[in-house]
This record gives C-alpha cells, sequence and structure tokens, in this order.
C-alpha cells in the first residue's frame, strides 16, 4: 500500500491520500492524524497487523522543500520505526509532482534515476520497469545491466 501525507512547518499532517487501493484501505483503517511521526507509526502498525508488510519493509519518502527536515525527519523515523526494515528516500517535491505524472511512485521514481546514473547502459525508462529489488542491486554495484537473462527484454 501506498500512502501520502502533506505536513505543515509544525510537522503535523494537514492532508493525506491514498496512492493506490491498499493504501485507501489502510487509510480508511488506520485514520492517521496528529504528528508526522505518529501518523506514519498508526499507517505502519495498521499495516503489519493486516501482513501488507513483507521482508522488504517499509519505504517512506520524504518531499520538502527544506533540506534540513530531512535529517530531522530521518532520525526519528528510524527511531519510531525501529521494528520493521526501513528505506527512507529524500526527494523534491518536484521530483514527486514528476513520479506522479509518469505515473510511479515517487520512490521508485528515485530508485529508478539512481539506477540509471550507477549503470551507464541502463536508461532511466528501461530502470521504470524493473522491480526495487533489482534496482537497489545496481545502484549498490552489485549487479551490472543487463542482469543475467535480461538480455534482451525491450
Amino acid at each position: 500500500p501506498s500512502v501520502q501525507f502533506e505536513a505543515n512547518g509544525f510537522n503535523r499532517v494537514i492532508s493525506n491520500r491514498s496512492l493506490n487501493a491498499d493504501g485507501g484501505a489502510l487509510l480508511d483503517e488506520s485514520k492517521p492524524r496528529g504528528d508526522i511521526i505518529s501518523a506514519l507509526e498508526d499507517v505502519v502498525t495498521s499495516a503489519m497487523e493486516n501482513d501488507y508488510i513483507t521482508s522488504e519493509g517499509v519505504t517512506v519518502t520524504i518531499a520538502s522543500k527544506n533540506p534540513e527536515i530531512f535529517s530531522v525527519l530521518d532520525d526519528l523515523i528510524q527511531e519510531t520505526l525501529s521494528f520493521t526494515k526501513l528505506r527512507i528516500i529524500a526527494i523534491t517535491p518536484e521530483e514527486a509532482d514528476e513520479a506522479l505524472k509518469l505515473g510511479v511512485l515517487p520512490h521508485r521514481y528515485i530508485l529508478a534515476k539512481q539506477a540509471a546514473a550507477a549503470d551507464a547502459d541502463l536508461s532511466f525508462e528501461e530502470a521504470l520497469h524493473l522491480k526495487n529489488s533489482f534496482l537497489e542491486l545496481l545502484i549498490n554495484g552489485e549487479a551490472d545491466w543487463p542482469l543475467p537473462g535480461m538480455e534482451n527484454i525491450p
């Protein structure tokens, strides 16, 4: 499930929306409100109770015009959600908007950009079609493109 929160300068949730059907069900059940950390904790707890959390854990994407907020929220989120595998991705509001225009989730957009930058043989468009786990292998230098068995995939 994917959900999006918008917070004000005091880190209070002022709106939320689902980015897919499972996200909508999760928001309906968890009814997150208050500060952003509490809202994240409510949603992640509800996701765990409903078996949405897999071995891949949780990805939290933070979009802000204020770069200082990333380190503050990163520390708070790491501490609050220490009970699950966690990936935190920083993104600009412009990148988040571009991702949604392309019809992909913001964290996937960033992973695809990073993978294409890490491997000169992989285009951004190709990267958008790969699984997150493949993208992370490419980003971390643990694999090269094309991955074995994928040489003839357009």
